[in-house]
């Protein structure tokens, strides 16, 4: 049997990998037990939207990976996201979006900031907007 601290490091470099299908809003969605570099398949039918994770330890790993048919969002500093729950994003503005069954985001949390960062992100096929006929102007070019 290994000792604590043998198995600790060794958690720490495999890491642990979930399967989710939550939907909806999320202000403060769960790691996988464990420590490491944690990777989590959404596997969500419907649109599942990300305020918040909960917050992990100083320069911990997290993957999002979208495999089910809805799409995920992940949101810039979410008000609605306890502090060190919240997501720092590259575009400031508006959503991250992950595509319905390709996209993929890695966050590396950051303690001095209390949030998680994001490091990489591929949106992975074209997202389409849901948006009602006539909402889009042009130049006129």
């Amino acid at each position: 049997m290994l000792n604590t601290h043998v198995r600790d490091n060794m958690n720490a470099v495999i890491g642990v990998v979930s399967t989710i299908t939550t939907t909806g809003t999320q202000t403060a969605l769960a790691l996988p037990a464990g420590r490491g570099h944690l990777v989590i398949f959404c596997n969500n039918a419907t649109l599942l939207t990300i305020q918040g994770i909960t917050a992990g330890y100083d320069g911990q790993e997290l993957t999002l990976y979208s495999i089910g048919a809805g799409q995920v969002d992940l949101a810039h500093q979410n008000g609605s996201a306890t502090a060190a729950n919240r997501l720092i994003n590259i575009a400031t503005s508006g959503i991250t979006p992950l595509a319905a069954g390709s996209g993929s985001a890695k966050y590396v949390y950051d303690t001095t900031t209390a949030r998680w960062r994001l490091a990489t992100h591929e949106q992975g096929a074209w997202v389409v907007p849901t948006f009602a006929a006539g909402h889009f102007t042009g130049n006129g070019a």
